[in-house]
């Protein structure tokens, strides 16, 4: 009869209050868990702003380089246009001395 009036409800109460310091635990390391989780995802949104404006400036530079080689072929063509044109004179000039010559 004593083990049952004392000793059985301080069993349940020990019980109890190592049932709610377990639990007690487990909150506190969710509420840890989340808290990493809030911080990890916050990281990978500023990451994801940063490669989405990389993204964004190489795109930029891409159009600029785009440009440039268009520009330098444009002159690398007209380079050899006036390179070709310059021959051609060359040879001109060499027939109109031959002629003189011929002439004289």
């Amino acid at each position: 009869m004593i083990m049952e009036e004392i000793i059985l409800p301080k069993i349940k109460k020990a019980e109890k209050e190592a049932e709610y310091i377990k639990l007690k635990a487990i909150v506190e390391e969710l509420d840890r868990i989340a808290k990493l989780l809030i911080r990890r995802d916050l990281e990978l949104s500023e990451t994801r702003e940063k490669l989405e404006l990389s993204l964004i400036e190489l795109e930029n530079k891409n159009i600029e380089l785009q440009q440039k080689i268009e520009e330098m072929g444009t002159m690398n063509r007209m380079m050899i246009g006036r390179e070709l044109k310059m021959i051609e004179l060359k040879k001109e000039k060499e027939e109109l001395k031959s002629k003189l010559k011929e002439e004289q």
